[in-house]
Order: structure tokens, then C-alpha cells, then sequence
């Protein structure tokens, strides 16, 4: 899943430990899914305090359609995060959620971590979230909040207000979104695709 804020991991940490750590991050950002499962198995085991594991171990299990384990794992970094950082469990509880097909349960939780943890990122996600629930409104304030925070880079958030706004009809202001992506992001190819829909649709409408 790993498309939420990355765990605030490596402080505090002794050689041996922070070398299992950054195992775990190469790991987890590769593709080899059954090795990084069993390096957050053993780095729980090892280091069963240190939430940032079980947040991985939870991320992990959950893309590999092991819910209850990664429900466990979250639970457990929940209860072990300080509270400066439980926004970063709360989004991941809302990425499980969405991998399990349960978009309204992950709007919640995603609702909290926006809450705890304004981030363009997790407010985009959110807004996706729902549209997905068919609550256009909603998504449409939630992509204009994170355009406006723009904490990190806003071009999925001005993709997924375009996207929006296409279905609305409202084509011009959805060319302005699909355009203001693609000048962010000018390899963003499915803002280009969008974009191009509308200037035929309106040249079609407009003919």
C-alpha cells in the first residue's frame, strides 16, 4: 500500500538496530513482498516497542490480503505511538480499509489523520476516498483544501478535482485542473489523457 507518510523511523537507534531497519526500508520499497514480510516479522519480534515496525509490518500484510495480521500489527502501533504520531497509523488503518474494499470505514480513519496530520498527500487520498462513495462534494472540498495546504506537491490533487469537475460537466474549470497538473508533473500521463478529453468534448459540444 506504502502511499501514506513514511514511518518516523531510526531515532534513538543503536547500530544493530538501525541496520535491521534500514533492511526493512529497502525491503519494504522493493517488490520482493514475502522478504519484506518476514524482516518486519522479525524486526517486531525483535524490537516489539518500536511502533514504526508494526506500522510496516501492518502496511505489509495488508497488501498481501493478510487483514487480520494487519489489522494486529496496526493496533499494536497505535497503542505504542506517541501521540504527536498516531496520525501516521491513522492513515495507514485507512489504506487497509481501502484494500479491503471498506471506503467508508477508510474515509474515517483517513478524516482523523487529516485532522492530526494536515498533509496535501493524506487530505488527496481522502478526497478520492470520497468520490469513490459518490460523494462528489465532499471530494471536491477535500481537493481544494490540499491544493491550498500544498504541503507537498499538489498535482494528484489538482488531477483528482479535474476529475471531479469532468464528471460534473463542468469542463472548463476540469481543463484547468488537468492543465495545472501537467504543468506540475509534465510526465503526468493521465492528466494529459484527461485533459485532452475535455478540449474534444468541448470542441464537440461546442460544434
Amino acid at each position: 500500500m506504502n502511499d501514506g507518510p513514511v514511518p518516523l523511523g531510526g531515532v534513538g537507534m543503536d547500530k544493530t538496530q538501525r541496520a535491521k531497519w534500514n533492511e526493512l526500508m529497502e525491503a519494504w520499497e522493493s517488490q520482493r513482498h514475502a522478504v519484506r514480510r518476514v524482516l518486519a516479522r522479525r524486526y517486531t519480534h525483535d524490537y516489539p516497542k518500536d511502533f514504526c515496525g508494526w506500522i510496516v509490518l501492518g502496511d505489509i500484510s495488508g497488501g498481501l490480503r493478510q487483514f487480520a495480521e494487519a489489522r494486529a500489527a496496526l493496533r499494536t502501533a497505535l497503542k505504542l505511538a506517541p501521540r504527536k504520531h498516531r496520525a501516521n497509523v491513522y492513515v495507514q488503518f485507512g489504506h487497509l480499509y481501502r484494500e479491503m474494499g471498506n471506503d467508508r470505514r477508510a474515509a474515517m480513519w483517513y478524516e482523523r489523520a487529516a485532522t492530526g496530520l494536515p498533509r496535501t498527500s493524506t487530505i488527496t487520498i481522502l478526497g478520492a476516498c470520497y468520490a469513490r462513495l459518490g460523494d462528489l462534494n465532499k471530494s471536491e472540498r477535500c481537493h481544494r483544501r490540499a491544493i491550498k495546504l500544498a504541503s507537498e506537491l499538489p498535482d494528484e490533487a489538482y488531477f483528482n478535482l479535474g476529475l471531479v469537475l469532468r464528471a460534473e460537466e463542468r469542463y472548463e474549470e476540469a481543463l484547468a485542473c488537468f492543465t495545472e497538473a501537467v504543468k506540475l508533473d509534465p510526465k503526468y500521463r493521465a492528466a494529459m489523457v484527461a485533459r485532452d478529453d475535455v478540449v474534444a468534448v468541448m470542441k464537440l459540444l461546442g460544434g
